[in-house]
């Protein structure tokens, strides 16, 4: 039963993984050592079950998305990118997050597995469950096009800071302001970087080539861009 539900055989890797809260409570216990122990099996407990459940929901998630694609019998995952898939997918505790984790793990696995992964691993590692609406929302709404030298690209997309708020479901400028320039430090928008404009109610949210690559990745293809994207494609 065990390997019915593990369609990744990477469960022994996820428990690996929970050996890197080992360390919490060292400081309590140089001052109060019962009191640390207590503690510490106790938050090491519910820390190992609550990842457990995430990561637990990503690889459904990932088993879904897979057999959309086809299937996964043959194929297998690059053992690095399932450690760093599930150690870093097991702290995230929202749908949206989940499902970006999964996507990434259904997009690793092939017949001949590469780390091609990697980068989008590290980059998703450092997004927030509204930077993945944002992301998703400008993938899909940007017109998209191959360059004459074959890049995928988007045409520019500009919203009212009113639609922002809708993708988002968050209304303070202030944190959206961080989050776009979180975004927009890390590559996700095109050309000189999007987000709030500063002397008007506009903002830019034109994704990069980055971020159309890292979107379809966490949707579950490892084709390359233009492929997945090809029915949404116009001539440049």
């Amino acid at each position: 039963m065990e390997q019915e539900n593990d369609f990744l055989g990477i469960k022994p890797v996820a428990r690996a993984a929970e050996k890197s809260i080992d360390g919490v409570g060292s400081f309590l216990g140089k001052i109060c050592m019962p009191v640390a122990e207590e503690l510490g099996l106790y938050f090491q407990d519910n820390v190992k079950v609550w990842r457990a459940n995430n990561a637990a929901k990503i690889e459904e998630k990932a088993k879904e998305l897979a057999m959309k694609s086809g299937g996964y019998e043959g194929k297998t995952v690059h053992p690095l990118l399932a450690w760093k898939i599930i150690e870093n997918g097991s702290f995230a505790d929202t749908p949206e997050l989940q499902q970006v984790w999964a996507g990434l793990l259904s997009s690793s696995m092939d017949y001949q597995p590469d780390d091609s992964n990697h980068i989008f691993i590290d980059l998703v590692s450092q997004l927030t469950s509204i930077q993945v609406r944002i992301i998703e929302y400008s993938c899909l709404t940007a017109n998209k096009y191959v360059s004459k030298s074959g890049y995928i690209q988007a045409d520019d997309l500009h919203r009212e800071a009113k639609a922002v708020f809708d993708i988002t479901g968050c209304n303070d400028i202030h944190r959206l302001d961080r989050e776009l320039d979180h975004l927009s430090n890390l590559g996700f928008f095109s050309g000189l970087g999007g987000g709030f404009h500063p002397e008007d109610s506009t903002v830019d949210l034109t994704p990069s080539a980055l971020s159309l690559q890292l979107f379809a990745r966490c949707c579950g293809s490892n084709q390359d861009p233009i492929t997945f994207y090809d029915a949404k494609l116009k001539t440049a």
